[in-house]
């Protein structure tokens, strides 16, 4: 079986926030017995709609790419309610 390309964004105001995302990501892409291949980061208030490393991250992503976030908030800047958490 071949191992995906992993594709990483994070978006986040402060350093600090993009330290922690990153940390997360790499235990969860490492549970998968794999790594991110490519990172994208926006340094930009959640406010804001322009996101060019997330536009750069959806034109370079192919079918079968595993894109993977902190959170799905993270996107939007919305707060996010699902019935069941991810893990």
């Amino acid at each position: 079986m071949t191992q995906p390309n992993v594709k990483a964004y994070l978006r986040a105001s402060i350093k600090k926030q993009d330290e922690v995302a990153k940390d997360r990501i790499n235990i969860f892409v490492e549970s998968l017995a794999t790594k991110a291949t490519s990172w994208y980061s926006d340094n930009i208030s959640g406010t804001t709609a322009d996101r060019p490393e997330l536009e750069r991250l959806l034109t370079d992503s192919h079918e079968g790419d595993l894109i993977v976030v902190e959170s799905l908030d993270r996107l939007t800047g919305l707060v996010i309610v699902t019935e069941k958490p991810f893990n």
